[in-house]
């Protein structure tokens, strides 16, 4: 008995290289979230709401902030990630695969 309960507890090559896969989405997914952190914070992509104005949205609810900022919600982040404040968005979807 307790040479089939051990059998069973190791992985196949196909959970290895699924999981190696998954390591290097991992690291994928982490760089570019600190490259665009970088874009973001050292102003190199212009954000959609100016950082002198992003107090003014931190008392809002999603739905009023969403609605003040004039952005549609779901997927329409995907085009605009040409401003800094969207473009780590493409990070944070790597990972969430």
């Amino acid at each position: 008995m307790d040479e089939k309960s051990t059998a069973s507890l190791e992985a196949t090559p196909e959970q290895l290289l699924y999981a190696k896969i998954l390591e290097w989405g991992m690291y994928i997914g982490l760089l570019i979230l600190f490259i665009t952190f970088g874009l973001y914070t050292f102003g190199i992509m212009d954000p959609y709401i100016p950082m002198d104005k992003i107090s003014n949205y931190w008392s809002m609810n999603v739905h009023e902030y969403l609605e003040h900022a004039q952005i549609q919600d779901g997927w329409a982040w995907v085009g605009m990630v040409t401003y800094g404040d969207f473009v780590n968005f493409i990070g944070i979807a790597i990972l969430a695969q």
